[in-house]
């Protein structure tokens, strides 16, 4: 067992190390790299004005002074400073176009694969927790929920939703562990690790309420020694410094202590038409659960009948229920949120072709996207051609990252409470590898815009003015796996 565990762990860093293999095409990609280009170069972290239209207000910043910062976490703005100081020292020369590729694979593996891993491991511990005996079983166990699940579609993706599971899942396993025999280090480690999940997005924060209502509803009693106080304290003190240290982090990077997610909101302008097709999108339709997800409909199924001894069975049952509701409503909140800041955005801005050169990321002028299709098409040939140059579309169609720390623990929990027989293995293995093509697929489009290459065949498709993501989801999807399935094994049938 300890070399399938091993061989396991090697597998998923393979697979991160080739997903990590591609370029900043959004936003929230971008941002971060052009402000820790400036950070490392002397130039300061606030995003150079000049990369964006004048009087234009761009998606997945913070407004700071009159200064644009990425709204992205301390943490992770830090690790991409870390990276691209550390890859600008060995290579000892002011950063440009040809160091894109290379800069970004690093951020990227170097930014996933711990987390991937760290996943993984508390995926396998849960699983026997919750009574698969057979430590093969738990293997498979954790790999069918990390593949019908959304995780895969996050492998080589810097984001903090990888670690925001990891850190949610991990928190379950110590809270879950603590309750027969609790000890002092592990639940105060516990609550460090469920506030270290808020520290990516404010949703982590479910996680500290859901470990302490667990411990407080069902933690053995004892009358001498009140265990059920000691429990919480250090669940408390945990999750405690774990806060103080997110909120000296916001304070000091953005000048206030909110999550970077409460810092200079804007306005939600949404008609209820849209909003009514955001929900569908998210629960059933293309990004929703039911496509990314297929475990965690077997999961919400299943869970009811769930019959291992876990730990305050019922109790546990129903807050993962909760905590699913409740990322549920914040996701698609936060999608309408965005959608909302991408409607502001003039239409000739959604998608700008930019270079990094002397250390300075700038727009690229290759002439206009006037006059017929014809004109446009060589628009878009001429900025594929060229090989120093990325493409950075404003935004992002809908999605529930929020979604993934329960996505992952509901998909275990359904494939561990399904009792297989011959027919429902077979249904239920192909359900899990469907899960795990459609995020190896969202891996390459984890904002809904797969590559400069869907840019510019969703202009020959859409034959509008400026190619924009959303409109062909089926075609867009198709052309992901051919652009993934081209870059790993090149042929002379069909090449990029």
């Amino acid at each position: 067992m300890r070399y399938a565990l091993i061989i396991s762990l090697l597998v998923l860093l393979v697979l991160v190390g080739l997903l990590a293999d591609r370029k900043p095409d959004n936003a929230l990609e971008l941002y971060p790299l052009a402000s820790a280009v400036g950070w490392v170069e002397g130039q300061g972290r606030s995003l150079d004005t000049d990369l964006i239209g004048v009087g234009i207000r761009p998606t997945g910043v913070v407004q700071i002074g009159s200064s644009y910062v990425p709204r992205v976490s301390p943490p992770v703005m830090l690790h991409y400073g870390a990276v691209v100081r550390a890859y600008r020292s060995a290579i000892g020369r002011p950063l440009d176009g040809a160091d894109i590729p290379r800069l970004s694979w690093w951020i990227n593996f170097l930014g996933t694969a711990p987390w991937a891993l760290l996943l993984f491991a508390a995926l396998r511990r849960l699983a026997t927790i919750i009574g698969v005996t057979d430590d093969r079983k738990a293997i498979v166990a954790a790999w069918a929920a990390m593949a019908g699940s959304l995780a895969f579609g996050w492998l080589g993706v810097v984001s903090p939703w990888l670690p925001a599971a990891s850190l949610a899942a991990w928190t379950v396993v110590l809270v879950l562990k603590n309750m027969e025999n609790p000890k002092f280090t592990g639940l105060m480690l516990a609550g460090f690790l469920a506030g270290l999940a808020g520290a990516g997005h404010p949703s982590g924060w479910v996680w500290i309420v859901w470990g302490a209502f667990l411990m407080f509803v069902s933690a053995p009693s004892d009358p001498e020694k009140s265990r059920q106080t000691q429990m919480l304290s250090a669940y408390v003190i945990g999750a405690a410094i774990s806060l103080v240290i997110l909120f000296a982090g916001n304070f000091l990077f953005y000048g206030s202590p909110l999550p970077v997610q409460f810092i200079d909101t804007q306005p939600i302008i949404m008609p209820v038409p849209v909003f009514i097709s955001v929900i569908w999108h998210d629960l059933i339709g293309w990004n929703g659960i039911i496509w990314l997800s297929p475990l965690v409909i077997v999961g919400l199924y299943k869970i009811s009948g769930f019959t291992p001894a876990l730990p305050g069975r019922q109790v546990t049952i129903f807050l993962l229920g909760l905590a699913a509701l409740v990322l549920l409503v914040w996701g698609i909140t936060e999608d309408v949120r965005l959608i909302s800041e991408n409607e502001r955005i003039p239409t000739e801005f959604m998608v700008l072709p930019v270079e990094l050169a002397s250390g300075k990321i700038s727009m690229v002028q290759l002439g206009g996207t006037e006059g017929g299709f014809e004109e446009q098409r060589a628009y878009y040939e001429r900025l594929v051609a060229r090989t120093d140059i990325f493409l950075w579309t404003g935004g992002r169609p809908v999605g529930l990252p929020v979604f993934l720390p329960v996505a992952v623990l509901l998909a275990l929990f359904g494939w561990c409470s399904l009792s297989l027989s011959r027919i429902q293995a077979f249904w239920n293995w192909t359900g899990v590898r469907f899960g795990g093509l459609i995020g190896l697929v969202m891996s390459q489009a984890p904002y809904g815009a797969i590559s400069d290459y869907y840019m510019y065949f969703g202009l020959i498709l859409d034959r509008n003015q400026v190619p924009v993501t959303g409109h062909v989801p089926v075609i867009e999807a198709l052309l992901s796996v051919a652009v993934r399935l081209a870059e790993l094994w090149p042929s002379d049938v069909v090449t990029f």
